[in-house]
């Protein structure tokens, strides 16, 4: 199943106010690609065009060779599988429950969800929430929350992942065990990744590509270190940095400059 996405020529208008303007760029599949950019810039406007719940003023979305409006919800969802950035919950479903949710798209036409014992608990499992399972999702804490939701995303077996900033309300063991989860899933199982991550460090060394996003224009994108210069950091934050790599592991060290 092909997983890219291109985005031809999107605009997105919200009260008048411009929030993208004529983006036009291609998702490669089997990549962990981080979006960044400062507040405001239209980070998790962009997610929600490719997911289908935003349709633009102009331009379209592809997946594959597929339009994304000429999909309908049930197709999407088989395709497509989406962290938000809000996890709240009406009701109070337990853990298990709500990552058995992601089982949806494969049920059959007429009945309730295809549970499938195996990935569900597997999806438990990995983001660690085995002895949580039982628990009701209102009972957790924010960080417990979001694990919960990458769980489903993992159980719906889809071919791209749409997380919106998962790892905010993590702690530093979890961070890292989601992030190396996420780039498991695209290294082994050749999944398209589109992460909207704040940390510019940590979207530098986990990432194959980085899309750098700024008053709702790309800036830059390509490889972490070809996007993440002081220049292009300087021109989207208005922040002077100084940029180190690691002479034993390459990884990026990003500091402020007062």
């Amino acid at each position: 199943m092909m997983t890219s996405i291109k985005v031809e020529n999107v605009s997105v208008h919200i009260d008048n106010m411009p929030i993208l303007k004529n983006i036009s760029t291609n998702f490669d599949e089997s990549k962990f690609i981080g979006i960044v950019g400062p507040n405001g810039s239209g980070k998790t406007t962009l997610l929600r065009v490719l997911n289908g719940h935003i349709t633009p003023a102009q331009g379209n979305v592809y997946v594959g060779s597929e339009s994304i409006t000429q999909l309908s919800a049930h197709q999407i969802s088989k395709k497509i599988a989406v962290v938000p950035q809000n996890t709240m919950v009406s009701f109070d479903f337990t853990v298990r429950e709500i990552v058995e949710m992601g089982r949806y798209p494969h049920s059959p036409r007429f009945g309730g969800f295809d549970s499938h014992t195996d990935i569900v608990t597997w999806a438990i499992k990995q983001t660690d929430l085995s002895t949580l399972s039982e628990r009701t999702i209102n009972s957790l804490s924010g960080g417990e929350k979001a694990r919960v939701f990458i769980a489903r995303t993992l159980a719906q077996e889809t071919p791209i992942l749409l997380l919106d900033e998962p790892i905010a309300s993590l702690d530093f063991r979890h961070t890292a065990r989601i992030l190396s989860l996420i780039k498991d899933q695209v290294d082994t199982f050749k999944k398209t990744a589109i992460v909207v991550l704040h940390d510019l460090e940590l979207a530098a060394n986990f990432c194959d590509q980085l899309l750098l996003l700024s008053e709702g224009e790309i800036l830059s994108m390509g490889a972490p270190k070809s996007v993440l210069t002081r220049r292009n950091i300087q021109e989207a934050f208005d922040t002077n940095v100084s940029i180190e790599t690691h002479p034993l592991t390459g990884l990026l060290t990003i500091n402020v400059i007062d």
